[in-house]
């Protein structure tokens, strides 16, 4: 099969969205011919690459978004010219590639442009699309017009145009991301593959994907919390230039390899991160942006005793200090982190995709 796969990756957190797309690729290439449509051309490999547009932040537009379409509208994913747009640039890859499948990824344009050219689609979908937080009609206002445009219907709530798709997968466990029960959606546990020979050393990981701290402040706290010590830290967040000093690494963007081995990871509640975490009983300190993404990872986090949430007001050292104490001598934390990862394990790997693929071949 010929398989196109449409992710939305922001611009300002472009490595951890992109990580998922990345792992769906690895496990789809072997058996399946894969295209991306994207803006991010230079990150993928060994697949067929159709160009897209970038969303373009809304720079002015309100910060505390507490509905998936609020943050969507924020990143430039719903505003009418780069849906028009985006629509263009979907179109020219299926007339390109011919795909017989498409996944996607918060790439609204898709649904609408597949059901023209009679594919289906297989839509990813988060937990935060099926909350009852209000949706502002501005933040609808582009997407309702563009749906028009297309000749369909109108939307109260972006839930409401996934019905359309074919399949809709949600990542994570019923404890972890949980989903109405009158939702059709297919569960799959971990956004990668299972790798039951790893085991936590000493690494520290701090990945800020949407830092709500100002890096000097972020870099100063670090120092002085974690240089010295004797285990290795690797610090990323945007525009972070890549360094070493001492026991502190710092790197261009998170990596997936050293999330594995890691005894904590501090970060800002990326769904990636928080579902690899979760995945292989990684203790998690989360300091939540504005992002209602954000935010749900980080009552998630403290509602299932999994980590620790720090507001970022309090990043400081001897909060720090006390989190990280908390992560390593919390008989209880240690407890239910493994209960969650098993959990996921259950729930299948990334694997189960292909199961999914198979049923429309």
């Amino acid at each position: 099969m010929k398989i196109l796969i449409v992710p939305f990756i922001s611009r300002t957190s472009p490595s951890a969205s992109a990580s998922i797309c990345e792992n769906i690729v690895s496990v789809i290439r072997t058996r399946h011919a894969v295209g991306i449509c994207t803006h991010l051309e230079g990150r993928f490999h060994h697949v067929s690459l159709y160009h897209s547009p970038s969303p373009k932040e809304q720079r002015f537009s309100r910060k505390d978004h507490r509905s998936f379409e609020g943050w969507l509208k924020q990143e430039g994913g719903a505003s009418l010219q780069y849906l028009k747009e985006d629509a263009a640039a979907l179109q020219h890859a299926m007339d390109s590639f011919h795909p017989d499948l498409i996944i996607t990824d918060s790439r609204i344009a898709v649904i609408p442009v597949a059901r023209r050219n009679g594919i289906p689609v297989i839509a990813l979908v988060h937990s935060t699309m099926y909350h009852r937080a209000e949706v502002p009609s501005f933040c609808l206002k582009g997407i309702n017009a563009f749906l028009s445009s297309m000749g369909e219907g109108q939307i109260l709530r972006l839930r409401d145009l996934y019905l359309t798709c074919d399949y809709r997968i949600g990542f994570g466990t019923v404890q972890t991301d949980p989903f109405p029960s009158s939702t059709s959606i297919t569960r799959i546990g971990m956004m990668t593959l299972s790798q039951l020979s790893i085991r936590n050393d000493s690494t520290v990981s701090i990945f800020l994907t949407e830092p709500s701290i100002p890096a000097r402040r972020l870099i100063r706290v670090v120092k002085e919390a974690f240089l010295g010590a004797p285990f290795e830290v690797y610090i990323s967040y945007p525009g972070c230039q890549t360094s070493n000093q001492c026991n502190l690494h710092f790197i261009n963007e998170p990596k997936e390899s050293l999330l594995h081995r890691s005894s904590i990871c501090i970060h800002d509640g990326s769904p990636f991160i928080t579902n690899i975490c979760h995945s292989f009983a990684v203790p998690q300190i989360i300091i939540p942006s504005t992002s209602c993404i954000s935010r749900f990872h980080a009552f998630s986090v403290r509602r299932n005793g999994s980590g620790v949430v720090i507001d970022p007001d309090q990043f400081d050292v001897p909060t720090i200090y006390e989190a990280y104490r908390t992560c390593i001598v919390n008989t209880s934390l240690q407890e239910h982190l493994r209960h969650i990862s098993s959990e996921h394990l259950k729930q299948s790997d990334l694997t189960e995709l292909l199961h999914v693929i198979a049923s429309y071949e």
